[in-house]
């Protein structure tokens, strides 16, 4: 079982020992065969929450007590561009895609859609608080907070919140990521038709219809301001489908469940919103 925790869980764990101290909560990890999941913002996250104080040894401490856990790391910031290649690829091949695998060994493959970054592929025995006090300077994912933040604002305004069919939206979205990310075909109405073939089926991307999903609950809510939080757990919106349980805070859960409700009749497996959860209290009482 994968658990991917959103910052808050993982701070409340790692300093407050929150629901039980990292060494109890390991053991039961390991005799239930479970596996944290890391990826780039929780960690970050973690870091973040503790540099104000400038102490190095607190956030080494930790970092070490994370990497001690039973633990694998997920690209979460490069599910799209790969569910994207493999669904264009079985496109062309007349097929259904294959599910991608988003895990690896090492946090910093987090960073890049494959092998390692140059700054660390040449460490063998690369320690996580060595990686992460390394690069931090890099990847502050605070500073792109305001960012997301106004970019949730300008689409509010910008766009007509008339109802759509979620098909037809999705499809333009998809249209716009092939331009973006330069992928799938030159010639307009091939490319409208890929879009459409994505379309039709949660299955064919996952983990992208529910990332769209999810920030389009959060879009229409007119009344309610983004806040600087939503980032990391909108990074992890993608990873859903790839994980067994995954926490938010009580505010963007509603907001998950209600996209997870919207979509998981169109999933063979169902119930993606059997994988949403407040806290990793919940996580273990439900095991």
């Amino acid at each position: 079982m994968f658990v991917l925790l959103d910052s808050k869980d993982l701070i409340d764990l790692i300093d407050h020992g929150k629901p039980c101290d990292t060494t109890k909560v390991a053991e039961i990890f390991r005799e239930r065969g479970w596996q944290f999941v890391f990826s780039t913002a929780n960690v970050i996250e973690y870091a973040a929450s503790v540099l104000h104080t400038d102490d190095q040894l607190a956030i080494r401490r930790g970092l070490q007590q994370i990497e001690s856990l039973p633990s694998i790391y997920i690209r979460h910031g490069w599910i799209e561009q790969h569910e994207a290649e493999a669904g264009y690829t079985a496109f062309q091949q007349g097929r259904e895609p294959r599910r991608i695998n988003p895990f690896v060994q090492r946090w910093d493959e987090t960073l890049v859609s494959s092998g390692r970054p140059k700054a660390t592929a040449s460490y063998v025995n690369f320690r996580l608080d060595e990686m992460v006090l390394g690069l931090r300077d890099r990847l502050d994912l605070r500073r792109f907070a305001g960012f997301a933040e106004q970019a949730i604002l300008d689409d509010r305004a910008g766009r007509d919140l008339v109802k759509v069919p979620d098909a037809e939206r999705y499809a333009r979205t998809q249209e716009w990521r092939m331009r973006t990310l330069k992928y799938g075909p030159d010639d307009p109405s091939e490319r409208r038709e890929l879009a459409d073939w994505f379309a039709r089926t949660p299955m064919r991307c996952p983990g992208t219809w529910f990332y769209y999903r999810l920030r389009e609950e959060l879009i229409r809510n007119v009344q309610d301001r983004p806040k600087c939080g939503d980032l990391p757990d909108l990074s992890h919106a993608s990873s859903v489908p790839y994980v067994n349980a995954v926490t938010f805070d009580r505010r963007m859960l509603g907001y998950a469940r209600a996209a997870a409700k919207k979509i998981d009749d169109m999933l063979p497996e169902g119930a993606l919103a059997k994988r949403l959860f407040k806290s990793l209290e919940e996580i273990l009482a439900s095991g």
